[in-house]
């Protein structure tokens, strides 16, 4: 297994980020911290999530992105190209997550002992790491998003698996998943879009390609005050009327 985690303007808790996964670090589980130059102050010419970082973690577990241009699909894909030589397509997977995930590792051995071994396989989320430090309102948005992705997510990703069909032209998260290397390698995140993962995944549900839902759970966080909170669900919905638009 390979973990990605980009990690973008994230000093304050990436410090328990490399805490939390140091947990599951093996000869069969690696860990990959993706920063960039994007951070880069022009105040004190400082990366302060990279130099948090080198401190806690062996600079060959840091990949940092070296140009401006930035979002995470642009950190991903140079991730991705800079491992292509180090992997075997068929046996490895790799697993994205933000910086403030918290997933249950006791989803690695269901995957070891999955008798189907999917290609792709998507955990849900359970938003709530900061819910006793946010507004009424904002944990109203955690309870919502938490309803979402065991209401909805789960029933729509498990229809089109067990079926083998395209019931439902169903998005995935990019963070939460474990995708085989060969596929991961063949189809590269998409970097047209703000919202990469929803496109990413419409294209991978046209070629036919189906995750696995899993009752294993990232625990996270939602946006800390009203105006983020917007701001995060309007790109979302800004993201899916590009992709109609665009293509």
């Amino acid at each position: 297994f390979v973990f990605l985690i980009p990690a973008f303007k994230e000093s304050k808790i990436i410090k328990e980020t490399v805490s939390y996964f140091k947990k599951i670090e093996s000869e069969n589980v690696e860990i990959y911290y993706i920063t960039t130059n994007k951070e880069i102050s022009k105040i004190s010419w400082k990366n302060d999530t990279l130099e948090i970082l080198s401190q806690y973690v062996d600079n060959k577990y840091i990949i940092d992105y070296p140009f401006i241009k930035w979002d995470k699909a642009c950190q991903l894909n140079y991730a991705i190209k800079c491992l292509a030589w180090k992997y075997d397509g068929k046996y490895t997977y790799f697993w994205v997550f933000d910086a403030d995930s918290r997933p249950d590792f006791w989803v690695l051995n269901y995957i070891n002992f999955d008798k189907d071994r999917e290609p792709l396989y998507q955990m849900l989320s359970v938003y709530n790491t900061n819910y006793n430090k946010i507004s009424n309102i904002c944990k109203a948005n955690a309870v919502l998003q938490t309803r979402r992705s065991f209401y909805f997510e789960y029933d729509k990703l498990q229809k089109n698996n067990k079926s083998g069909r395209l019931k439902n032209l169903m998005y995935l998260i990019w963070h939460w998943l474990f995708i085989r290397w060969d596929l991961l390698w063949k189809y590269l995140f998409s970097e047209n879009s703000i919202t990469e993962d929803i496109y990413y995944w419409y294209q991978l549900c046209l070629k036919w390609f189906f995750a696995k839902p899993l009752l294993y759970y990232d625990y996270c966080s939602v946006p800390n005050n009203l105006t983020t909170n917007i701001k995060q669900i309007s790109s979302w919905f800004y993201g899916q009327f590009e992709i109609i638009i665009n293509n």
